[in-house]
């Protein structure tokens, strides 16, 4: 699949019935026990991750969009798959834990990954993207709600 242009779509979007808007936050918090236990959930989760991003087509050269990136270790795993060739775009409401997800890109010597606050719901694409990934996001927005299909 992939993804128009700019202004096109937004990634996750909509209204309740009573046309209330979506609510699509982190009810865990960002603070420092939180983070700890993201970092140690995705050890754990890692090979699954990129075993389930290998199923899904993820490959050499593809540009991939990861919402609700986090500390952006499915960001991580895409970037490793896709390669030097491809691109990965992280977005997350929060600028704290971008700040933190790009640092440790920085430190695993990272190029192809970047990091974009924005809300999922209503960030728009500047560029046309292979794959949306996502990991444990949509639990956290009601998703009768949530529209992550281009329109």
């Amino acid at each position: 699949m992939t993804v128009p242009e700019t202004g096109a779509w937004s990634v996750v979007g909509g209204r309740s019935a009573s046309g209330a808007r979506a609510e699509c936050s982190y009810a865990l918090g960002h603070e420092e026990p939180e983070l700890a236990r993201l970092e140690h959930q995705a050890r754990l989760l890692g090979p699954a991750t990129v075993a389930i991003l290998r199923l899904a087509g993820i490959r050499p050269g593809m540009r991939v969009l990861d919402i609700g990136t986090g500390l952006g270790d499915v960001a991580f795993a895409s970037a490793e798959l896709v390669g030097s060739a491809g691109a990965v775009v992280g977005i997350d409401q929060e600028s704290r834990v971008l700040e933190s997800a790009q640092r440790r890109a920085d430190s695993r010597g990272l190029n192809n990954v970047t990091f974009e606050q924005g809300d999922a719901r209503t960030w728009q694409a500047s560029h046309r993207f292979d794959a949306i990934v996502g990991r444990l996001v949509l639990l956290y927005c009601d998703v009768a709600q949530c529209n992550c299909m281009p329109r």
